[in-house]
C-alpha cells in the first residue's frame, strides 16, 4: 500500500481516493494558491489544501526557477510579495 505525507502523518492513497469520491478533497488553482501564498505562511497553505508542507514550499521552488529561465534578469525586478 503506497502512503503519501501529511504534515507529518501519513496519508494512504484509499484515504485520499475516498476524499475524492466524497467530494471534500479541496482543489485549487495555480492563481489561487498564488494569492494564498500573500496572506498565508507554507503550513498554512499545506493545511488548508490538506497536503505537506514540504509540497508547498518544493512548488514554490519549482515556479521560482520557472520565472528565473523566463524572465531572466528581469526576474530580479519582480515584486519580493510574490516569494514571501
Amino acid at each position: 500500500m503506497k502512503r503519501s505525507l501529511k504534515n507529518d502523518k501519513m496519508k494512504t492513497y484509499a484515504e485520499i481516493n475516498e476524499k475524492i469520491k466524497k467530494g471534500t478533497a479541496v482543489v485549487l488553482t495555480a492563481e489561487e494558491v498564488s494569492e494564498l501564498s500573500k496572506t498565508l505562511s507554507p503550513k498554512e497553505i499545506a493545511e488548508k489544501v490538506d497536503i505537506a508542507v514540504e509540497t508547498v514550499k518544493k512548488q514554490k521552488q519549482i515556479a521560482r526557477k520557472i520565472l528565473k529561465e523566463k524572465f531572466g534578469k528581469l526576474f530580479l525586478f519582480l515584486p519580493a510579495v510574490l516569494f514571501s
